[in-house]
């Protein structure tokens, strides 16, 4: 067992993770597939390759809008998309990244006890999401944006990313984008695994799989499908810390333990009982990461005891 595998420790903390219910559009979805995929499977192979960049929008509830009424509005112009972007308080900079689907401001509980720890908090909604124009995006238009942000008001003392921000804030910082730390919240472990869960959501049959995997290849060009395909990690020497939930539903554990194999100066914490998104608003996970961008050290241990209190 390696050293970074034995910093993984399971917290329990509070709440219990529940696997989500199928809704009736998905389920229709999958039918098609699975009926269509048989006899048109390169047919099928291109409506789901429109499909992985497809983003959706689901409504924010409102402590999202009240948080959004106290920051000061960054948003900036690229090309021809507005790019929504907030802050909050005065000092270093820390920048937080959504996942798919997702919203600057569903990351909301990290803001006060940032501000309160004396930094800068901004955010920003990607395309086609939240309030960014747009229904479909890719990594690499993100990737991109936040290299815009960067130039706008980086460097950044600190990168806080869930979910699919994570490779996202990968590619950027391999792009250019300034950060002395790394806060990778349930985060897939490369494009092999986002493909996987992809055809696993949609039940897609093999040919149709093969065919969007192709499809892909050709997009990214092999350079960036080789450098993302299994896993993943910044070019530049950032402490990072890897948090993930035992209790993961969308993006299993195990890919964390994939990550932290390849990703130098990194460390995994590992929880249960939070899930995928519920992850984001406890107080423990929070306190460990501005404890994380606080020190130019690795954080020590945390006793379980500890962090029962602060949940």
């Amino acid at each position: 067992m390696s050293d970074k595998q034995t910093k993984a420790t399971p917290w329990r903390l509070h709440g219990k993770s529940r696997k989500p219910e199928t809704p009736l559009r998905l389920r229709i979805i999958r039918s098609l597939f699975a009926s269509v995929g048989k006899l048109l499977p390169h047919a099928a192979g291109r409506v789901a390759f429109w499909l992985w960049f497809r983003t959706y929008r689901v409504p924010a509830p409102a402590r999202e809008a009240r948080l959004l009424a106290e920051a000061a509005d960054h948003s900036f112009q690229r090309d021809d998309k507005r790019i929504a972007c907030w802050s909050w308080g005065k000092g270093p900079r820390i920048l937080l990244v959504h996942g798919w689907n997702g919203r600057g401001a569903q990351m909301g509980s990290f803001v006060k006890p940032l501000v309160k720890a004396g930094y800068r908090v901004m955010t920003l909604d990607l395309p086609g999401h939240g309030q960014t124009a747009g229904r479909r995006t890719d990594i690499f238009e993100v990737r991109d944006v936040l290299c815009d942000l960067n130039e706008l008001h980086g460097p950044f003392d600190g990168v806080i990313a869930h979910s699919f921000g994570m490779p996202c804030v990968a590619a950027a910082v391999n792009a250019g984008l300034q950060t002395e730390a790394i806060i990778s919240i349930s985060a897939p472990s490369g494009f092999d695994s986002l493909l996987k869960h992809f055809a696993e959501y949609l039940r897609l049959p093999p040919a149709i799989i093969a065919d969007v995997e192709r499809r892909l290849l050709a997009y990214v060009g092999p350079h960036f499908w080789k450098e993302f395909a299994k896993h993943y990690a910044t070019s530049g020497e950032q402490r990072s810390l890897l948090i993930h939930d035992n209790d993961d539903y969308v993006v299993p554990p195990s890919e964390a333990r994939e990550l932290i194999q390849h990703w130098p100066n990194a460390q995994l914490m590992l929880t249960s009982g939070l899930g995928h998104r519920r992850i984001l608003k406890n107080r423990a996970v929070i306190k460990e990461s501005i404890s994380f961008i606080q020190t130019d050290k690795q954080p020590p241990s945390i006793k379980a005891s500890a962090l029962l209190k602060a949940s």
